[in-house]
């Protein structure tokens, strides 16, 4: 029945079966066998089809008003539900590890089944991702995420294999002079800021900032022959790039961002770690 008022309260909004099967992506025939679906399991007529579209009955309007609260009640009961799921969906892509929160699962011995769903775009991520395993940046902070903190990663140099710094253990401020480095912009990690800044006492130096770290941050430093301030963590993302250590340290919080009170499994999991 869920499915079905869902598919007449379109009906109604959209004035024809036609224009509902458009918005839902099924067929008018689909429509109209839900609707007749609806209409035997409530016993009585709700629309009337007329060469305009069609008219709802005075039924058909109780159940317009009413019908919208059950919906929002369902969708809010599936959501109370859902927190004792034994399911985690973790996010798998450019920015994310995921290999210490596997480690943590098969230590703690939880019976839960873990999935993975891509992210493309970490401007925006979507409500099905309850894990990100990863550094600590405020964009990600401010989409509905709890951070937790389980440990602390060193910025460093990626140079490429062709460099003349290659040789070199640890890499200076003054090393990098007559070179082009490329960071993120300002605002989106305080460690980074805090290197950024150390790098421009170096006036020889000059640094490029880019929105964020994604594949195009890493293909625009390739393309254009720049070298990287990125977390030690993304050596394999970096190649054929090589990694080197700066002659300072600069931390960066690792950790988990997390949907609190989603999944009470997660939640158990972060607090287990505080």
């Amino acid at each position: 029945m869920y499915k079905e008022l869902e598919t007449y309260l379109s009906v109604v909004q959209n004035g024809s079966f036609s224009k509902a099967a458009k918005e839902l992506y099924i067929s008018p025939s689909a429509v109209f066998q839900q609707i007749n679906n609806l209409e035997n399991h409530l016993g009585v007529k709700l629309l009337i089809r007329t060469s305009h579209g069609v008219k709802v009955t005075e039924a058909g309007k109780i159940l317009v008003r009413r019908g919208r609260e059950i919906l929002n009640l369902c969708k809010q009961t599936q959501s109370e539900l859902k927190y004792f799921k034994k399911q985690i969906t973790l996010g798998a892509g450019f920015l994310t590890q995921n290999l210490e929160f596997q480690k943590l699962i098969k230590g703690s011995q939880i019976n839960v089944s873990i999935s993975f769903a891509e992210v493309k775009d970490y401007n925006s991520i979507s409500d099905t991702v309850d894990l990100l395993e990863t550094i600590y940046t405020s964009g990600l902070a401010m989409q509905g995420f709890s951070f937790q903190k389980i440990s602390e990663i060193p910025l460093a140099v990626a140079i490429a294999p062709n460099c003349k710094l290659k040789s070199k253990k640890l890499i200076s401020k003054q090393d990098l002079s007559n070179y082009t480095i490329t960071v993120i912009k300002h605002g989106l990690s305080p460690s980074t800021d805090e290197a950024v800044k150390y790098l421009k006492t170096n006036k020889h130096l000059k640094i490029i900032e880019l929105s964020q770290y994604n594949h195009s941050f890493i293909d625009f430093c390739q393309l254009n022959n720049t070298l990287m301030l990125v977390p030690k963590c993304w050596k394999k993302s970096c190649e054929p790039y090589i990694l080197k250590d700066l002659d300072k340290k600069f931390l960066l919080d690792y950790g988990y961002f997390y949907r609190k009170n989603k999944i009470r499994i997660l939640d158990e999991l972060m607090m287990s770690l505080e």
